[in-house]
């Protein structure tokens, strides 16, 4: 199917009135998981109402860019987007949404019965991962990776970020060794 299957990132949701319920608890279970959410104004609105910690991201029939923008920048992991078949209510939206999904490589979701599938792979891999990093040690598994598969995101992140800062750091004292060597030859 081509669908890139990622165990973190953000969810991006915009959902019908009509499958709000439904939806409820699979955006619960990425919740859970420790996926970030992200959401349409209405759709935002009724997750808080249920304790689902949401981002609001209005739409582009509210004079924002903000969700298409969201998606571009490359941390949405997923987006679910299903619409009331009848409803000519947000048509646009849903479209440019979607396509904008698919342009940038981000898996998209229109039906909930496939999300449902996919939560359910995602909940028993993270159950083997742990089992493996209670059994071996949590550095001995998946190549010493196994941190970046049970850590929130947020700490993903920060991990990274701390690598990069250090290669820098590392880059900028080879360059000021060099310049130095350079002042000791020239004088």
């Amino acid at each position: 199917s081509g669908m890139s299957v990622q165990n973190y990132g953000t969810i991006l949701a915009t959902i019908a009135d009509a499958d709000k319920a439904e939806a409820l608890p699979l955006i619960r279970r990425f919740y859970n998981l420790g996926f970030n959410i992200e959401a349409t104004t209405m759709t935002a609105q009724f997750l808080k109402e249920h304790g689902i910690r949401t981002r609001v991201r209005k739409k582009l029939s509210e004079c924002s860019e903000e969700i298409l923008d969201s998606i571009r920048a490359g941390y949405v992991s997923y987006v679910i987007n299903t619409r009331a078949i009848l409803s000519g209510v947000h048509y646009e939206d849903g479209v440019l949404i979607r396509r904008c999904a698919v342009e940038n490589g981000v898996t998209l979701f229109s039906n909930l019965d496939t999300v449902r599938i996919v939560l359910d792979v995602l909940e028993e891999t993270r159950k083997k991962q742990k089992k493996q990093a209670g059994q071996k040690g949590i550095s001995d598994v998946i190549g010493g990776k196994a941190t970046d598969y049970i850590m929130h995101p947020f700490a993903i992140k920060e991990r990274r970020k701390e690598k990069r800062n250090k290669k820098a750091m590392e880059a900028l004292e080879k360059l000021d060794a060099r310049t130095y060597e350079d002042e000791l030859t020239d004088a």
